[in-house]
C-alpha cells in the first residue's frame, strides 16, 4: 500500500511522456523540405554530406572518465553534507574511495587518455 502513490505517479508520468512524444508526430505537417533534411550545424553550411562521422576513440575514453569522476563528486557531496553522522568510519571509507579514484586518475595520465596531441 505504501507504493500505490508512487505507482500512480509513475503511470501518470509515463502517460504524459508518451503523449508529449507522439502528439507532435501526429499533428505536425508532413511536408519534408530539402533544407530540413540537411544536418544542422549551428546555422553553418554542412561540412560534409554525411551526417554521421566517426570520432576518435579518445573522445569516448574522455567521456567515460568524466562520468566516473562526476559520480565521485556526487558521493563526495553526499558525504560532505553529513560528515558528523558518519563518524570516523565514514571518513575512512571516503578516504579509501578518493585514494582509489586518485590511483585511477594516475592510471589515466600514464595511459595518455587526458593528454591531447
Amino acid at each position: 500500500m505504501n507504493y500505490l502513490g508512487f505507482f500512480i505517479f509513475f503511470l501518470l508520468v509515463l502517460f504524459i511522456g508518451c503523449i508529449l512524444v507522439f502528439l507532435p508526430k501526429l499533428l505536425a505537417p508532413k511536408v519534408p523540405e530539402e533544407y530540413k533534411l540537411n544536418p544542422y550545424e549551428c546555422g553553418e553550411i554542412p561540412v560534409s554530406e554525411e551526417a554521421w562521422s566517426r570520432y576518435n576513440i579518445r573522445f569516448y575514453l574522455l567521456a567515460i572518465s568524466f562520468i566516473i569522476f562526476e559520480v565521485e563528486g556526487v558521493f563526495l557531496l553526499l558525504w560532505a553534507l553529513n560528515p558528523k553522522e558518519l563518524g570516523i568510519q565514514g571518513f575512512v571509507e571516503i578516504a579509501l574511495f578518493v585514494l582509489i579514484l586518485f590511483l585511477g586518475w594516475i592510471y589515466l595520465l600514464v595511459k595518455g587518455v587526458i593528454k591531447w596531441e
